[in-house]
């Protein structure tokens, strides 16, 4: 039993101690990546909400780091992200004043804040690698634990035939069982498989262990999927949680209004400006539907990234007037300063459009086609999908940032 309760604290660990860890350094890179969004806009846009903005994000970043540096994983590696954000906060505060008396040297302190945030996400990337390492070895050294205690084991029974052969037989039977099955499971997940554990049913300290696994197990695959399946520029979560969200709503039968969100000229932007440009765009609209659903959403606002220009937005048909008029607000105030500004002033760029016609292009919009559930009736994710990519091209066809909401009866 003493080694069981040994092995069920180490689970413990991984579950109240290694998981949260893993999930905080993930937090922190979200948070920085917000940071890079809004700094960049206060400094195309002058707008103090970005700024105030930027230093709430910094406010979650210390909040965050504080809980990964008070559990003493890694020390070297979280000081230096400490200094590295300290630093990176001083360099903001001074550009913004080197901004305001028209300094030269503000260009300069411009690109050394790109430099220094994008250092610190490689930080927190190796910083998040590091733990997931340090969990697969906590679980080798789970799984070599259980081999010795099989061993003890079996010396235990040697020495329990001197006490009665019957009785010996059975506890060594029972445990002996417990334990293979416990060191399967443990395979099982250094492996990355979190499923179909071996089954213990006792109500003893061995069954508080078994559900200790299958606790671990679950948050482990979460935890996976989510990282797997993120997208990697914008951080929003991709094509498997967009359609398991999609289908949690449709089966609890819960008002749904799924929007489907494109910005219209965007692969003219980024033939005209770079790849890098055009990635830019796309992180600066991921951060405009954050930052609306923090204000004025609610926590069961979902907005995810299917991949290259197109977004999703899944809410409540109740709030997607005031949603959309949000985003295609922000939108159209802030897309057109990542323009030249002769290109910005003219409204328009030369460049070939889908069809390898060079024309004038306008500046991008977005179309945002809306789904609901209140006139019909949706089984199936792809059903959804399938009507609002019909719907988008009609929002295309408008010259302008506009959402269609599908009035269609079932």
């Amino acid at each position: 039993m003493i080694r069981l309760n040994a092995l069920k604290v180490m689970s413990s660990q991984i579950i109240n101690n290694g998981i949260p860890q893993i999930y905080v350094s993930e937090k922190m890179i979200e948070c920085i990546v917000a940071q890079q969004i809004d700094e960049k806009r206060y400094f195309v846009l002058k707008n103090e909400v970005n700024r105030n903005q930027f230093f709430l994000r910094s406010e979650e970043f210390k909040k965050y780091f504080e809980e990964i540096r008070v559990k003493g994983t890694n020390n070297e590696m979280v000081e230096r992200v400490g200094r590295e954000y300290d630093e990176y906060l001083a360099l903001f505060t001074r550009t913004v004043e080197s901004f305001d008396r028209h300094n030269s040297q503000s260009q300069l302190d411009l690109k050394h804040l790109d430099r220094l945030s994008d250092s610190l996400i490689k930080f927190l990337q190796v910083l998040k690698g590091e733990l997931i390492d340090g969990e697969k070895e906590r679980l080798v050294s789970i799984n070599t634990f259980n081999q010795r205690s099989l061993y003890f084991l079996v010396i235990l029974s040697g020495s329990a035939l001197f006490f009665g052969v019957s009785f010996a037989f059975l506890v060594t039977n029972y445990f002996s069982k417990t334990i293979t099955k416990i060191k399967q499971t443990t395979q099982m997940i250094s492996k990355g498989k979190y499923e179909n554990f071996p089954i213990l049913t006792s109500e003893d300290e061995v069954g508080e262990l078994a559900e200790s696994f299958k606790a671990m197990g679950a948050r482990l695959k979460e935890l996976e999927a989510i990282h797997l399946d993120a997208n990697p520029l914008t951080r929003l979560p991709g094509n498997l949680a967009i359609e398991k969200e999609l289908l949690r709503k449709i089966q609890c039968r819960v008002p749904l209004a799924f929007c489907l969100l494109d910005l219209d000229n965007f692969k003219a932007y980024g033939d005209t400006y770079g790849y890098a440009k055009g990635s830019e765009v796309l992180t600066v609209v991921a951060g405009i539907l954050r930052n609306i659903i923090e204000s004025i959403g609610q926590k069961e606002d979902f907005i995810g990234h299917i991949g290259g220009d197109d977004f999703v937005l899944i809410t409540e048909p109740s709030r997607v007037h005031t949603l959309c008029q949000r985003i295609i607000a922000e939108f159209d105030k802030t897309i057109p300063f990542y323009y030249d500004e002769p290109d910005r002033i003219k409204g328009f760029i030369i460049a070939k459009d889908r069809n390898d016609v060079e024309q004038k292009l306008p500046l991008m919009t977005i179309s945002i086609a809306v789904v609901t559930n209140e006139k019909r009736k949706f089984q199936t994710a792809d059903k959804i999908a399938e009507q609002a990519a019909q719907l988008k091209h009609y929002a295309k066809t408008f010259p302008k940032s506009i959402y269609v909401i599908d009035q269609r009866r079932t």
